[in-house]
């Protein structure tokens, strides 16, 4: 599966779902405090809010990327993924907050900032980690069918090796561990492992080989 397909739907769902949140949030400030009118057209709104449509998603894909969330888009835990969500909106809401104060944009605020950053930071986590769990749990099935996998390298060539082996390749639930081969010790070449897996050469060679067989595992 393309790497670069799989991250495109996370960055695209990721970036919907700041500005629906954002739009969402808008309107209800709006309406609570009687800056437009009921009759307010959608477009209206959106013309109100203009800059923010491109600079609020810009600013949570951003966060995302510097807390490595798009680093390894095949790999990920939806338990993991839950907290590391609700870790990065809590912070990302915070400091959004602290932006407008200084910026005055007071459109955020009632008698108390709680309320409006408690409906903001619980529209922006729930609207990214839905899209984001169903993504996740959908990879996780195609890892576990094998329609998915790693490049994997075996350090070994001993009964040991060819158990540990064995033993991933009849996993009920894949791992998704793809066998690229294996690195002998000691320059030996004749194991038990020869007649499964191709021989790609000896330890001392073995940074040579990860980026060769380009492995990941």
């Amino acid at each position: 599966m393309n790497r670069k397909w799989q991250l495109l739907k996370y960055l695209t769902f990721d970036f919907l779902s700041a500005i629906t949140a954002w739009i969402l949030f808008f309107m209800y400030r709006l309406s609570v405090q009687q800056h437009i009118s009921g009759t307010t057209s959608f477009p209206e709104i959106i013309r109100l809010i203009n800059w923010d449509l491109l600079l609020i998603p810009a600013y949570w894909l951003f966060l995302y990327y510097l807390t490595g969330y798009y680093r390894d888009v095949f790999r990920k835990s939806r338990l993991s993924e839950f907290g590391q969500t609700m870790a990065i909106s809590f912070i990302g809401t915070l400091i959004l907050f602290f932006a407008f104060q200084i910026s005055h944009r007071t459109f955020i605020y009632e008698s108390s900032t709680l309320g409006p950053y408690l409906r903001l930071f619980t529209l922006h986590f729930t609207l990214t980690y839905l899209p984001r769990v169903v993504i996740t749990t959908l990879t996780t099935h195609r890892v576990h069918r094998g329609e998915i996998g790693f490049n994997t390298l075996l350090i070994g060539s001993s009964v040991k090796a060819n158990e540990i082996f064995t033993e991933i390749i009849n996993q009920k639930r894949g791992s998704g561990n793809k066998f690229i081969g294996f690195i002998s010790m000691n320059h030996n070449s004749h194991n038990t492992l020869a007649d499964q897996l191709p021989h790609c050469g000896d330890l001392e060679n073995i940074r040579h080989i990860i980026d060769e067989k380009k492995v990941e595992e």
